[in-house]
């Protein structure tokens, strides 16, 4: 048991620092830094809350703590890639245009955009 738990740690910290170095090269999504760093920090986490109990309680404690800031981590990124990126407009009206460049017809294969909704909220 202690093997499977050292690997899924170890997975996850390798899956946080991909994801970390890839939101460091490409810094266009936001959610892929926020998942990267909670994964990592999750990991540590792990680690430190899996010393023995008796001589380390505070560590228990750290470790814990550390896990439950990797979830609100989590939280934030999920709220990055729900709400996607924000685009400051001013006053007045502004004209929203959508357009499909992937568009292909091989055959009898066609590849079509459907939009399932579109929104606008206040910041």
């Amino acid at each position: 048991m202690q093997t499977m738990s050292a690997v899924n740690v170890t997975v996850t910290a390798i899956l946080g620092g991909v994801l970390l170095f890839t939101w460091a090269r490409e810094r266009d999504s936001a959610f892929v830094g926020w998942w990267g760093l909670a994964l990592v920090i999750m990991s540590a986490g792990v680690i430190v809350s899996s010393f023995p109990v008796r001589p380390h309680a505070d560590l228990l404690h750290l470790g814990l703590t550390t896990i439950a800031l990797s979830d609100a981590l989590k939280w934030k990124a999920a709220q990055e890639f729900a709400l996607g990126a924000a685009v400051p407009l001013s006053k007045g009206k502004h004209k929203v245009s959508v357009r499909f460049t992937n568009d292909k017809q091989a055959g009898s294969e066609d590849r079509n955009l459907f939009v399932g909704a579109v929104g606008f909220a206040r910041r």
